[in-house]
């Protein structure tokens, strides 16, 4: 016989607060071996257990074949033929049996969850009638009755992948029975703290510790708690290196802080420390694992900016000496090498050919490197002489020496060599020019020394025999001519007009000169006329006359009368002294004096009288005795006895002459001498 399928749809036969009752039946069909499934719609929310009553009608006893049996199962997880009910006939004919069985919730809450919140019977129904015949008289055949526990029974799952502050629990409750209302206590800083509702209800901690849980269901009539102890672990520690920025191709270093292993985003290796080199901007993850399971995350962006384009510009060709500016552009920053400092532009004098290289750096640090070739030709060569000094209104050979033609500033000709005498100090250029258009110049410094200063008293004129003192003003020493000492002031005293010239010479041998001339204007020349004689008897009457006229006569005499001059003395011997002065119209002036003396003169017997020598004859040594008139012989002289003139040894002493003739030849000689004007004559004899 083929089976078929009956589906009958379930209905609850009633209810209450405390039990509910599912009921579904056979109807009037009772074929052997028919297999059925029985489905129960939105089942009960059971508690501990299920109650499952079978009542059934069967063929059984002599003459039937077979005995009765019925087989239930219920769809599980695992569809295994979980027996319901098995139960053999006893007896004979139709008869009806009544089977109790006890379902774990379980297995109900299991069958729910596969089929969509219902739970199916089927089975294997066999009546033990013959074929073609059936107990008919049964109806319904056999009746299924599920019952159920409704009072409210409180339980609830608490599931974590790991109970860690900040990660999420699910509460859910697995309550049975007739449930109104739920009521969640999650405990201290939960988040959210309460909620109504079976759940499931996603809750997190912000801090760890012992997290006590309750749910309490309840319907009109009763209530149920159930409540629980969760320990809410603390997430490991994690540190990571702030946020970096790099440059394309560098590498940049994460490091992580924490006790616990530490895993990493990107493919990284675990450990605390990477070295990343990331082509673009990458965030880099790092969880920390306790051996709670707890975790940890912290997040560190290396920032990846690309590189600038560094531009220097074009080799350069420059001559030596010269300079060119090189600029830079591509970034902010610039550092060049050699040390040539940190601006875009840069001004360069390379001697020889020079490699210049430039790193750019910009906003974001990031750099890159061009370089520039300046390529250097040598200047012609060119020398000039030493540099000179000179005094104001000196001159000065410069002198240059190249194979290329030779310029000059301060509008000299081209040409090698010039004289030059500037005024003041200056500079001389000499420039010269090659085929490359590289030019050379070098300096020659002509420095003019200013000649020092000299001030002199100005032109003087004297008489002659004056002097005058000449001054020179100077912060050197002077050096005089005429065989002057030097020295800032001279006397002179020259007998002509002379030019004189006083000369300094300082620390650069510069020199400066000043002249002075003194005129010598000559003193007249002066006489006296009429005064001939030096000795004059008080009788004379003189007359005198002083050239050139205009003078003046000064005098002892009385000079009154200069026609008619007299003396009138009762002395012996009074001497006088007549001086003629006469100034010329260059105020100069001269005199003369004249002196003689005025005698009461004696004949010339009373003067040899007067006069005594002893002793004579003499043998060497004569004494010449002139009483009163000691003073007035003079002018000694002695002839031999041929009249020759001999010399002879005189001494003086207060009151007489002495000769010494000693020497002489025995003879007779002369001693001659002037008294008073006249000479008189005395003879000596000399025996030895």
């Amino acid at each position: 016989m083929k089976p078929f399928l009956l589906l009958l749809s379930t209905f609850l036969l009633g209810f209450s607060v405390d039990a509910q009752v599912y009921s579904v039946n056979s109807g009037d069909v009772c074929q052997a071996y028919v297999t059925r499934y029985y489905t129960f719609n939105a089942a009960p929310e059971a508690t501990a257990s299920a109650t499952l009553s079978v009542d059934w009608a069967y063929c059984g006893g002599d003459g039937f074949p077979d005995n009765g049996t019925l087989r239930l199962w219920m769809s599980t997880d695992d569809l295994s033929n979980y027996t319901v009910a098995n139960t053999s006939n006893s007896g004979n004919g139709c008869s009806w049996v009544n089977t109790t069985y006890t379902i774990p919730m379980s297995q109900i809450n299991m069958a729910r969850a596969l089929n969509g919140g219902n739970i199916e019977f089927y089975g294997y129904i066999n009546d033990g009638c013959p074929g073609g015949v059936g107990c008919f008289f049964a109806d319904p055949c056999f009746d299924l009755t599920l019952s159920f526990d409704s009072s409210p029974q409180a339980s609830f799952t608490a599931e974590a992948p790991a109970y860690c502050v900040g990660s999420t629990v699910i509460y859910e409750s697995t309550s049975a029975g007739q449930i109104d209302d739920y009521d969640w206590d999650f405990g201290p800083d939960a988040t959210p703290a309460t909620a109504m509702g079976a759940g499931p209800h996603e809750v997190s901690y912000s801090t760890s510790g012992m997290k006590p849980v309750s749910l309490t269901i309840s319907n009109t009539e009763t209530s149920d708690t159930v409540e629980g102890d969760y320990e809410i672990f603390p997430l490991p520690e994690l540190s990571l290196t702030a946020d970096q920025a790099t440059c394309f191709g560098q590498t940049a270093s994460i490091l992580a802080t924490s006790s616990a292993s530490v895993t990493w985003n990107e493919g990284l290796a675990d450990g605390l420390s990477q070295e990343v080199s990331p082509e673009t901007t990458t965030l880099y993850i790092a969880t920390a694992v306790d051996e709670n399971n707890c975790s940890a995350s912290a997040e560190s962006t290396v920032t990846v900016n690309g590189l600038p384009e560094a531009i220097v510009g074009e080799d350069e060709t420059i001559c030596n000496g010269s300079s060119v500016v090189l600029v830079a552009s591509g970034g902010t920053e610039f550092n060049w090498n050699e040390g040539l400092g940190d601006a875009n532009e840069l001004e360069v004098s390379p001697s020889e050919t020079t490699v210049y290289n430039v790193v750019v750096t910009d906003d974001n640090g990031c750099s890159d490197a061009d370089e520039v070739t300046v390529t250097v030709n040598q200047n012609p060569a060119l020398e000039i002489n030493e540099p000179q000094e000179i005094c104001v209104g000196d001159s000065s050979v410069i002198q240059a020496t190249s194979d290329y033609t030779v310029m000059w500033n301060e509008g000299l000709l081209d040409g090698t060599t010039h004289v030059v005498s500037p005024e003041m100090t200056t500079l001389y250029i000499a420039t010269v020019i090659d085929e490359n258009d590289c030019s050379t110049s070098v300096e020659a410094l002509v420095t003019v020394n200013s000649n020092p200063t000299i001030d002199i008293t100005e032109s003087q004129e004297i008489c002659a025999g004056e002097s005058i003192i000449l001054e020179a003003i100077s912060d050197y020493i002077p050096v005089w001519n005429e065989g002057l000492s030097e020295g800032f002031t001279q006397e002179v005293s020259p007998e002509i007009t002379t030019l004189y010239n006083a000369s300094v010479i300082d620390e650069n041998n510069c020199f400066a000169s000043a002249e002075v001339l003194v005129t010598v204007n000559p003193s007249p020349e002066v006489s006296i006329l009429g005064i001939e004689y030096s000795q004059y008897c008080t009788w004379d009457v003189l007359s005198i006359e002083g050239l050139p006229a205009g003078g003046v006569f000064t005098g002892t005499a009385d000079l009154e009368d200069l026609d008619n001059i007299t003396f009138a003395t009762d002395e012996n011997e009074l001497e006088y002294e007549i001086t003629y002065t006469f100034e010329d119209e260059n105020l100069c002036s001269s005199s003369v004096s004249i002196f003689f003396t005025v005698y009461i003169c004696f004949s010339v017997e009373e003067l040899e009288n007067q006069i005594a020598v002893y002793p004579n004859p003499t043998s060497g040594i004569v004494n010449l005795d002139c009483g009163e008139l000691r003073n007035q012989v003079s002018n000694f002289k002695l002839f031999d006895a041929q009249g020759k003139l001999i010399d002879l040894s005189i001494s003086k002493s207060s009151d007489f002459v002495s000769f010494d003739l000693s020497a002489f030849p025995d003879g007779i000689y002369s001693l001659s001498m002037e008294v008073l004007g006249t000479r008189i004559t005395k003879k000596l004899i000399l025996q030895h």
